[in-house]
């Protein structure tokens, strides 16, 4: 909602209430001049003219992005003491302070005020401690509990007064406010806003590479754009419904000399529905309007999947989104990489300018993409494509996102080593997390060779790159490459101990390796952090179960189905061991039964063992030509799904149930 210029708050307007000392508060948010229409973030209180009153500062998202509200109320008889506290041997700003301050008089009462810091969201109010005084006439003492719980008291406070208070010190100094201020004033009441529109010129603070697109020509011919990206290049997209595309269109073909002679290429794609005659059709009504206007410059059209691509780039480009505007174009300089993009048409004149940015450094473009002038606290930013290529993720064009983060890597690395940049560590910035989304969709797509290849890059650029290796930790891991997965999960453990989710998978991967006291171990510290882990409870029955520790198997595995009842190898492995058990205390065929019966949906590969289950269940109940029934459909389920070996250990079982003797399991029958 917000990326599309929406309001989470519905677009009401700013509220204000008064406490009157009891419910309800009255709502004088219009008396006040409070209620805006400003979708207000944050509130901040100051005395900002040294009144004796608060004013109040707040933060919108929308413009105006900052408003101060001075307070204007005139004091009718009330009073007020400012405090600013100082710590020596507690912190410096005395955060955590609290101060009481007592009336005398007809007002005598306590007043207590605590010395925060980040006191509303996105806001910190003024370190000033105000307190209004109403009508009191003078103050009775001043008392400061310091943080570490130390109390003091100071003299000197007088009512309307500011007054800094030392820690130690015992005395109140004076403070006066600066002589030289400047008089504030009041601006109207609405700020103008100018007119909505959707034309604007968009630099780029950080270029991004364009995507891989082809086109038809007005031939009939496919064009890779890649290919006629020879120096900068304009990409412009239009339609012929489109009034202002046209007109741009016509201003292009009458300024070709001074386009020319900048060396600028010009491509303009038409993205007209195809109609009666498909793409040949929108190919002829394409270069009949372009031949009307005498349009000198290569041209052609772009299908459905090619426009979605270059709406997904705009999209991630600007905060507000909105679909594709006609025309649109994409000043594109001699690397591929967008620098300028232009919603609504483009002035000549300032294409022209914009041609001769093209070349400065990355410093230098980031200066250019703000309105005015200033000193920046950050470095400028790389680029990052991760917000176009997840457009195409969310829409599900995997192949597109992935060719796109490639493309970005391509050109990255293009200019790391060529001679045009002084800026390779900087071009280098930002690349290990890009790999690791991309191993992140290639593994979506099914293609863990290539997302292996892509977490390795990440970790060879950062090595710290906490989920590249859990990632590659775990994309082994279903590969059953149980020591190289271990190896990168440990890696992901080092940079954070405490997680109960990472524990758990390298319990997996010692599993996989037979390494159950590992198991144990890594289980038990994960149930530390997360009492309620399902997968470390039953990652720890299971390898007791191995251990033979039958007991304790059971309530892991009990706890597994308290916290997720449809469980399905949790509910079977603990009715194989209610049936098979060689502790009759532990067994109990009826309930494994109906544990049994209540798993609904399972891999088919999985299906044979719990008929394996539900046979020795049947069989610790007396009930053997059950037992012996479905045991031999567990045998066909097993035979046809090649498990050859569990083939034949159900078979054995039903020799064994022929004779009517319930089974009884050793920890390696599992």
């Amino acid at each position: 909602m917000l990326a599309e210029g929406k309001s989470l708050s519905g677009r009401e307007r700013n509220c204000c209430f008064l406490n009157f000392g009891q419910l309800p508060f009255a709502d004088i948010s219009a008396a006040a001049g409070f209620d805006f229409l400003d979708d207000a973030r944050a509130v901040a209180l100051v005395d900002w003219d040294f009144d004796g009153d608060l004013d109040i500062w707040t933060y919108n998202r929308t413009g105006p992005r900052i408003r101060l509200l001075c307070n204007g109320a005139p004091p009718q008889g009330n009073h007020s003491v400012l405090l600013r506290l100082e710590g020596r041997t507690c912190n410096r700003d005395a955060i955590g302070a609290r101060v009481e301050l007592h009336l005398e008089g007809v007002e005598s009462r306590r007043l207590i005020r605590t010395l925060r810091a980040g006191d509303g969201f996105l806001s910190q109010s003024s370190k000033w401690i105000h307190f209004g005084l109403g009508a009191a006439s003078s103050i009775d003492r001043l008392v400061v509990r310091w943080p570490g719980g130390e109390q003091e008291q100071f003299t000197g406070a007088e009512i309307d007064g500011r007054y800094t208070l030392v820690e130690g010190s015992g005395t109140a100094v004076a403070w006066d406010p600066p002589a030289d201020r400047m008089p504030l004033e009041p601006s109207e009441r609405e700020p103008k806003i100018p007119p909505v529109t959707d034309r604007a010129r968009v630099v780029l603070a950080a270029r991004l590479p364009l995507p891989t697109l082809e086109y038809m020509d007005l031939e009939g011919q496919r064009v890779s754009l890649d290919e006629q990206l020879q120096g900068p290049t304009l990409v412009n997209v239009w339609a012929t419904w489109c009034k202002p595309c046209l007109a741009e269109l016509s201003s292009f073909a009458q300024h070709r000399e001074q386009l020319e002679s900048s060396q600028l290429n010009v491509i303009a794609l038409n993205v007209d529905e195809p109609v009666d005659e498909g793409e040949a059709g929108q190919r002829r009504k394409a270069k009949q309007y372009l031949g009307q206007l005498d349009f000198p410059f290569r041209a052609g059209v772009l299908t459905p999947n090619m426009a979605f691509q270059l709406d997904s780039l705009q999209r991630g480009i600007v905060q507000k989104q909105r679909p594709l505007a006609l025309p649109i174009s994409f000043l594109v300089d001699a690397d591929g990489q967008v620098a300028v993009v232009y919603k609504g048409p483009v002035d000549v004149e300032v294409l022209l300018a914009d041609i001769k940015l093209l070349p400065v450094s990355l410093n230098r473009h980031r200066e250019l993409a703000v309105p005015f002038p200033g000193r920046w606290y950050t470095d400028p930013p790389a680029g990052n494509p991760l917000r176009t290529a997840m457009k195409l993720f969310d829409a599900g064009q995997l192949d597109m996102a992935v060719a796109y983060l490639q493309k970005f890597i391509r050109v990255r690395k293009q200019l790391q080593d060529s001679d045009k940049t002084a800026d390779a560590d900087l071009l280098r910035r930002g690349l290990p997390d890009i790999y690791y989304a991309l191993a992140r969709i290639q593994r979506q797509q099914g293609d863990d060779d290539q997302a292996i290849a892509a977490c390795h890059k990440a970790i060879q650029l950062d090595s710290n790159l906490r989920k590249a290796q859990l990632e590659l930790g775990s994309i082994l891991l279903d590969q059953r490459n149980m020591e190289e997965a271990a190896h990168h999960l440990q890696a992901a453990l080092i940079l954070k101990r405490d997680d109960p989710d990472t524990l758990c998978l390298l319990a997996m991967t010692r599993l996989g390796q037979r390494r159950f006291d590992d198991v144990i171990r890594l289980c038990t510290v994960a149930l530390k952090l997360d009492a309620n882990h399902t997968t470390a409870h039953y990652n720890l029955a299971f390898a007791l179960e191995q251990k033979g520790e039958m007991r304790l198997a059971v309530k892991h595995y009990r706890r597994v189905l308290e916290l997720q009842p449809t469980f399905a190898m949790a509910a079977n492995n603990l009715a194989w061991i209610l049936a098979t058990s060689n502790e009759a205390t532990i067994r109990n065929g009826v309930l494994a039964i109906q544990l049994v019966q209540r798993i609904n949906r399972i891999e088919s590969s999985m299906q044979s063992i719990v008929l394996r289950t539900l046979a020795s269940a049947y069989a610790e109940v007396g009930k053997f030509d059950e037992a012996i029934r479905t045991a031999e459909k567990a045998i066909d389920l097993a035979t046809a799904n090649g498990q050859l070996i569990l083939a034949r250990q159900v078979q054995a079982d039903v020799n064994g149930y022929r004779a009517g003797q319930p089974l009884r399991t050793r920890t390696d029958d599992l």
